[in-house]
């Protein structure tokens, strides 16, 4: 919600393109996924810039290998930063910026995301959340109109007791749309 507040521009899009699919008759469903290529890329870049766990994710290297010029033995303990993954220069460009446009200009982009963890070790719930996630913010977006009280809200931060980023307290208002 904070990106969509931040950048009234993309939700304008995003609701147009949804209104274009249900005809403004009807919930959004699963169904229309194939039909919304920007609310999925907005999406996706919501899962980007405000990855809520930034954690490392570990994993044992099963061969002998190379990362960045250093040698990684066998069996070794490998950890990269899911923050610094999702932030990566070399692979988004202008990382800081809310772009959801970028997945739409380089849908394999999209596989770099990936806040859900990779293989084995993913997230059992990542089809389950990414449908409520398209779906309830599908439907909010379809039904209101969002804005903020007082100027746009900040940006999320590293929570200083734990692991997961939140929000600074703001207050926002639904409008309904006619």
């Amino acid at each position: 919600m904070v990106f969509l507040l931040r950048d009234p521009g993309v939700a304008d899009k995003v609701r147009e393109e949804l209104l274009r699919v249900t005809h403004g008759s009807r919930p959004l469903s699963l169904k229309d996924k194939p039909e919304t290529p920007y609310f999925i890329a907005t999406l996706t870049e919501i899962q980007r810039i405000a990855s809520i766990l930034n954690l490392n994710i570990f994993r044992l290297s099963n061969a002998d290998a190379e990362i960045g010029g250093y040698p990684v033995p066998k069996n070794t303990v490998v950890s990269a930063e899911l923050s610094l993954i999702l932030a990566d220069d070399d692979k988004f460009s202008n990382p800081s910026k809310f772009d959801p446009s970028r997945f739409i200009t380089d849908p394999a982009l999209a596989s770099s995301v990936i806040p859900f963890g990779l293989g084995r070790r993913a997230c059992l719930g990542e089809a389950l959340a990414r449908a409520e996630l398209y779906l309830i913010l599908g439907n909010l977006l379809l039904r209101y109109s969002l804005s903020s009280v007082g100027g746009p809200p900040p940006t999320a931060e590293l929570n200083k007791f734990g692991i997961m980023r939140k929000p600074q307290h703001f207050q926002m208002i639904f409008n309904k749309i006619a």
